[in-house]
């Protein structure tokens, strides 16, 4: 069952951190459908990501409509919350999902599915991320240099020229930092 502590009126009651962890160990398929789509509802950020991360290494049919309907939620944490999860599912899956993350409104949203693409770092991705980044926010940017940082490569130059051309410092900052790790002589002339 779900971890529980006794409260004062003697009834049991499941921590949100627990929901969270016990997310996090079981087998995706292990966890009932209805269970995940309500955790995606918590206003407790972990539940909610660890949700998405379920829903999105399910992958099955009924797993897929319960992110997409997410993604059209009110709930721009929610909808944050399934787009940086969508790494987890098919390229030919997600992309629909990524299009429509990547015009939402909430800058969160976008951040989310940006880190996605990075986690994902696919042909595919990637030039989807090209595409997009030109026109995003320093904090959009910003989001896609942790992204990339988390497996950076040579490829990821093209990306990181764009995040440079910031106006925020911490953002360009990054992008330097990034650029020198690459370790590439591509990387000089842009520095």
């Amino acid at each position: 069952g779900l971890p529980a502590r006794q409260g004062q009126s003697g009834r049991f009651h499941h921590s949100m951190r627990g929901l969270s962890k016990l997310l996090e160990v079981l087998p995706a398929q292990a966890v009932p459908i209805e269970v995940a789509v309500e955790a995606l509802s918590s206003p407790e950020f972990y539940v909610r990501y660890s949700a998405a991360e379920t829903l999105s290494k399910r992958g099955d049919l009924e797993a897929r409509r319960a992110l997409q309907a997410t993604l059209s939620s009110p709930s721009a944490p929610q909808r944050a919350s399934v787009a940086a999860n969508l790494h987890h599912l098919s390229w030919f899956v997600a992309l629909p999902m990524f299009q429509q993350a990547l015009q939402d409104t909430d800058r969160r949203v976008r951040e989310g599915a940006v880190y996605a693409l990075c986690k994902l770092h696919s042909p595919e991705s990637d030039r989807l991320l090209l595409e997009i980044l030109p026109n995003e926010e320093d904090l959009v940017k910003l989001a896609a240099a942790w992204g990339i940082s988390m497996n950076l490569d040579t490829n990821w130059i093209p990306a990181l020229e764009i995040i440079y051309l910031s106006r925020d410092v911490e953002t360009r900052v990054k992008a330097l930092e990034l650029l020198g790790d690459t370790g590439s002589t591509q990387a000089i002339p842009i520095a």
